[in-house]
């Protein structure tokens, strides 16, 4: 059930089996009009069903016109081949399907912040500022009832943010202070990854990344087989780059591997920013390697670009460049960053182009 071609498309780009083809669809229109979320562009909804899907999600689906012309669908999950009934003007078609792809959007249910007098954006979204807090004191939203339809990261950046930002006022309120300032808030946004760090980071490296790709069915117990504990290893923009810009690099000295970003290798799709769980952008915050003096110029990425002069690194940091000397332990740079363009330039080496 979807806009215009969105259900083909969803079918299209997640439904279909080996060997299928869209043209063994069957596209049936269902009622024109719009929408009860008026997400159709001509007017017109359709039913996509099939009878050739191989092991899909099942959803069994009653649609009905209903007064004014609006299309409503009421779904459960089932097993087996199911049923779908297509009422329009007194007229009734049953159709066996294997599969109901809906694609008629979702928007933020906004009762609930207009019954606390939250402002709403154009859209039925709540207002926020930086930190999640609504225009109604004391009331923060966060995740897919601020944004809509999201990843689980974002929705834990959100919470990240608004936790620390409720941790922050509380502790101005209890010394005496009128509202958090920046300070208590950074205050606070510390304290929380400390303490997280202190109670999930573990000293068995291997172990946290041998659950990559781990599928679990069992969620009863949390946290579950899955979680990494990302304080111990998160190299999750080294796994979502499609380019392979991000590259886990072993510095010596390091328990950790650090996270090097290869400018030329990026196209900024933003994928790494999407799936970061510290709401960071891996494609600008991390340390950048640069191939050529014009990159270089281009960006305001902290970063390295080696000049081929073997003596002669040059370095961003916090603005600032300058040229450095990385294998004199005495060149002023700071040690473990001049380790980490080190490990890069002996141990990997065909990253430099």
């Amino acid at each position: 059930i979807g806009a215009d071609a969105a259900a083909l498309d969803a079918f299209a780009a997640d439904k279909q089996p080996s060997g299928f083809s869209v043209s063994d669809l069957t596209s049936v229109p269902a009622v024109a009009g719009a929408l009860e979320r008026k997400q159709q562009k001509n007017g017109t909804a359709k039913l996509i069903v099939s009878e050739s899907v191989r092991n899909p999600v099942l959803v069994a689906v009653k649609v009905t016109c209903v007064g004014d012309g609006a299309l409503t669908a009421n779904g459960e999950a089932v097993a087996g081949v199911t049923s779908l009934v297509w009422a329009r003007g007194g007229e009734t078609v049953e159709l066996k399907a294997d599969t109901v792809i809906t694609a008629t959007g979702e928007q933020v249910e906004g009762s609930l912040y207009r019954a606390v007098g939250a402002q709403l954006d154009a859209k039925g979204r709540p207002v926020v500022d930086g930190v999640m807090r609504t225009t109604v004191e004391h009331v923060y939203a966060a995740g897919d009832c601020r944004r809509g339809p999201a990843t689980i990261v974002k929705a834990i950046a959100d919470a990240q943010l608004a936790a620390a930002a409720i941790v922050a006022e509380c502790k101005a309120e209890a010394a005496g202070k009128v509202a958090a300032d920046e300070s208590d808030l950074e205050a606070a946004k510390t304290a929380m990854y400390e303490s997280c760090v202190s109670a999930n980071a573990k000293d068995d490296l291997a172990d946290a990344l041998a659950k990559k790709g781990t599928i679990v069915t069992d969620l009863s117990a949390m946290p579950d087989k899955r979680c990494l504990g990302c304080p111990t290893v998160c190299e999750v923009c080294v796994d979502v780059c499609p380019n392979r810009a991000n590259i886990a690099v072993e510095v010596p000295g390091m328990k950790k591997p650090q996270i090097l970003h290869v400018d030329r290798m990026c196209n900024e799709c933003g994928n790494c920013a999407v799936f970061c769980p510290y709401s960071g952008r891996p494609y600008k915050d991390k340390f950048t390697l640069f191939s050529s003096f014009e990159d270089f110029g281009d960006s305001e990425n902290q970063g390295f670009l080696p000049t081929g002069d073997p003596k002669v690194t040059r370095v961003r940091l916090f603005g600032k460049v300058a040229d450095y000397d990385v294998t004199d332990p005495g060149c002023g740079l700071y040690e473990p960053l001049r380790q980490f363009i080190l490990a890069v330039k002996e141990k990997y080496s065909y990253l430099l182009g």
